[in-house]
């Protein structure tokens, strides 16, 4: 398997090779992403957003109060079909962040595709929790490794 990748302006493509072809669109601007993903209707402030928050929670928020709360974590995005990712990220995202965005994003695009939202939301919440709860501990073993 071919681990290279093809290198874009705002897009990351693995090789046909690769057991994983995605493409990543980086969005430099929290607000045009928001638009891309809810439809910049949604931006004249008057709409609000609903959805579940991975833990069995539902929100119901204004533009602002969604652009606040994601914009404390340092990135937010969506997946499109079972391909391409969006993704919004900022200079104090954390490592462990992106990981987790990245595998729940991933987690939408894998089957089964629930019909049930909140059980979709839950699913790919799992890959996110899995993905860093590996990383962590890649980390420590990593770490230990290097020590010897």
């Amino acid at each position: 398997m071919d681990s290279k990748k093809t290198i874009q302006e705002f897009d990351i493509t693995n090789t046909k090779n690769s057991a994983i072809e995605s493409k990543i669109f980086i969005y430099k601007d929290i607000k045009k992403i928001v638009g891309a993903h809810f439809g910049d209707l949604v931006l004249d402030g008057t709409e609000t957003i609903n959805g579940f928050d991975g833990e069995g929670g539902e929100y119901s928020l204004s533009v602002d109060e969604f652009i606040k709360n994601v914009s404390s974590f340092g990135c937010w995005g969506f997946c499109e079909g079972n391909e391409n990712i969006h993704i919004w990220y900022d200079e104090k995202v954390e490592l462990k962040s992106l990981i987790h965005f990245l595998a729940h994003e991933k987690g939408h695009m894998n089957r089964p595709h629930h019909k049930d939202k909140e059980r979709e939301e839950m699913k790919a919440e799992l890959y996110g929790n899995t993905a860093v709860f590996a990383f962590e501990i890649a980390e420590v073993l990593y770490k230990r490794l290097r020590q010897n």
